[in-house]
């Protein structure tokens, strides 16, 4: 779960920086053009809630 939501954190974090830069949006994401930066900052925080739940999941095992 950590793995995932690294992957997910950091692709919602790149989707910001390339949104600002004035790139075209990743393949994955080009639905979310219209809805950026709130977009990439939702799916990072996505990510980042993944993390923490994959870390305390791990620490109770």
């Amino acid at each position: 779960m950590r793995t995932i939501g690294t992957i997910v954190a950091i692709v919602g974090l790149a989707s910001i920086v390339n949104h600002a830069a004035g790139g075209e949006q990743m393949e994955v994401l080009e639905w979310s053009e219209a809805h950026q930066p709130l977009a990439g900052i939702g799916i990072g925080v996505l990510g980042v809630f993944l993390v923490v739940v994959g870390a305390a999941v791990a620490r109770n095992r």
